[in-house]
């Protein structure tokens, strides 16, 4: 009898861990950490131009450095779609973007609306391939081990991931996904910019009924939104770095 016991919980523990490591559909809350003072133009921050510093205003320090989002990601196997949830405060709503990334792994493909000072604009694509160095580092994120990879964009800026393999789909962060699980942690070599997941659940969501698309003047490529805005906006503008961000992440 004890031996039918001891069998009886072996194969429930076997059990739960296949169902856990097979995870392939829920919801993930990231928060993403935006360095305020490395995100702005220098233009921007000085008290001259009446930023941070100036005309009445505080200098950058430890309670106002940061600004904090909520950000949901909603995926099954076929699909996933990445939410900014909107923020309350008026004057954090214009340092920020509000972005809907919804990915078709069926097709490899990815549609991103991005809402920039009032504007909507939709960018429609292939999905986009990096090439991942894993390094054999982990870190725990939301009480789960995950394992690091770096890739490096543009010829020089360098993100670091790290994945959770017992969430089978490869979904993350915003046009991140290419790694063998779940991307749960999301940053910038220089910390100027991290998404990490706070919790986990294997709710199911119609994640048809949750995308809701825009209205935008135009339909852009990738390759064409980039170019565009690259073009547009030059480091004197006060968001350079956020735009720069933006073009890096989405």
């Amino acid at each position: 009898m004890k031996l039918n016991n001891l069998l009886i919980t072996f194969l429930f523990t076997l059990l739960s861990h296949i169902c856990i490591s097979q995870m392939r559909y829920g919801t993930i809350v990231f928060e993403r950490k935006t360095n305020l003072e490395k995100r702005f133009s220098s233009a921007y921050n000085s008290r001259e131009t009446g930023g941070p510093g100036g005309r009445g205003g505080k200098e950058y320090n430890s309670s106002n450095k940061y600004l904090t989002e909520k950000l949901t990601l909603y995926f099954n196997d076929t699909v996933s779609l990445f939410v900014t949830e909107p923020l309350e405060n008026i004057n954090d709503q214009q340092k920020t973007f509000q972005t809907q990334t919804l990915i078709n792994f069926n097709r490899k493909t990815i549609e991103t609306q991005i809402n920039i000072l009032g504007e909507s604009f939709l960018i429609q694509d292939t999905l986009p391939k990096r090439i991942w160095k894993f390094t054999g580092k982990v870190r725990t994120i939301a009480s789960t081990e995950c394992k690091q990879a770096i890739c490096t964009i543009n010829d020089s800026t360098i993100i670091y991931a790290w994945f959770d393999t017992e969430v089978m789909p490869a979904v993350g962060p915003e046009s991140y996904w290419d790694l063998p699980g779940a991307i749960l942690g999301l940053a910038y070599e220089d910390g100027a910019v991290t998404y990490f997941a706070q919790s986990i659940s294997s709710d199911f969501v119609d994640i048809n009924q949750l995308y809701a698309k825009t209205k935008s003047k135009k339909t852009y490529s990738r390759h064409s939104f980039i170019t565009e805005f690259a073009e547009k906006y030059t480091t004197n503008y006060r968001l350079y770095n956020l735009i720069k961000d933006l073009l890096h992440f989405f």
